[in-house]
């Protein structure tokens, strides 16, 4: 079984980041990124102490982030970076160790997560070789991803966080519910902001939501409004369509609804049938990824 290093590396080659076999300062634009990496865990373990919300410790992240942009490769002391690391390992595990937390089963869920966020290379063999060379497209790991502009791999649709409420539950936690809001983190509301999808499929998604949530059942024509096309509401799918779209995967679900939306928009209906189209497209890359055919 592979150890918290193996794993990392693991990752690492397959989103494509840097592993060095000896000590060296790293580019300014991987200082960077992993100091705003590190702050921001840093912040997210301040606000889960204190029951703050993102919102609220936005200030301060983006003092800290304007600080980083100070960072020089040539002031960067390697031996007192290493010795920082060191105490922030002992320091995280010092913590665990206080709160109870076995973090491998953690680590685990995390890794598989995260890895969920690559796809398998099309180009080669899914081993990264193509005739006995390292593959160009996804640099020999047989796995790609897509990158935002900060260098942070996309997480994409249909993509889950993993359960680290369940991790904790399997090793004996009891939690209190007595006051607590409802946790909208896995609900379709909660994770719109977390997913790397265009704007219209955020707002259909909304638009589906509304329509479960309010009951809606075979034969209802609620309206909800959705100002993806021109400003003008478009109905929401009746039941039929809905209970249809719930029987089918993500994407064909989406596709159906949005072929639906097409022939009822007050609006332009090309949008709607784009957006069919783009998860189609979607589900058919994804599905010769999976049996690694081309057609």
């Amino acid at each position: 079984m592979m150890n918290r290093r193996e794993r990392m590396i693991e990752w690492h080659r397959a989103v494509g980041f840097p592993v060095l076999t000896h000590p060296e300062v790293p580019p300014l634009d991987r200082v960077k990124l992993r100091l705003s990496w590190v702050m921001e865990e840093a912040l997210e373990l301040v606000a889960a102490c204190l029951s703050l919300g993102a919102s609220q410790i936005k200030e301060l992240q983006e003092f800290v982030l304007a600080t980083i942009q100070d960072v020089r490769r040539e002031n960067v002391r390697l031996v007192e970076v290493a010795n920082a690391l060191e105490g922030l390992d002992n320091a995280v595990e010092g913590m665990r160790l206080e709160a109870g937390i076995e973090g491998d089963s953690i680590a685990w869920a995390v890794h598989r997560s995260s890895l969920a966020k690559t796809y398998e290379c099309m180009a080669c063999d899914r081993e990264g070789m193509i005739q006995g060379k390292p593959c160009v497209q996804c640099g020999g790991a047989g796995r790609r991803s897509q990158k935002d502009a900060l260098g942070r791999v996309v997480k994409p649709i249909g993509w889950k966080a993993p359960d680290v409420r369940a991790c904790l539950l399997q090793q004996g936690w009891v939690e209190d519910l007595r006051g607590v809001e409802p946790d909208n983190e896995y609900s379709i509301t909660g994770t719109l902001g977390e997913l790397d999808v265009p704007e219209q499929v955020a707002d259909s998604l909304r638009v589906v939501t509304d329509y479960v949530q309010s009951g809606g059942s075979q034969g209802s024509r609620r309206e909800a409004s959705w100002e993806g096309v021109e400003g003008e509401g478009t109905p929401a799918p009746s039941g039929i369509v809905m209970e249809i779209a719930e029987r089918l995967p993500f994407n064909q679900g989406v596709a159906v609804e949005s072929i639906w939306q097409s022939e009822h928009a007050k609006g332009n209906a090309v949008p709607h049938l784009r957006k069919a189209v783009w998860h189609l497209e979607r589900e058919i890359l994804r599905r010769l990824a999976k049996t690694g055919t081309r057609r």
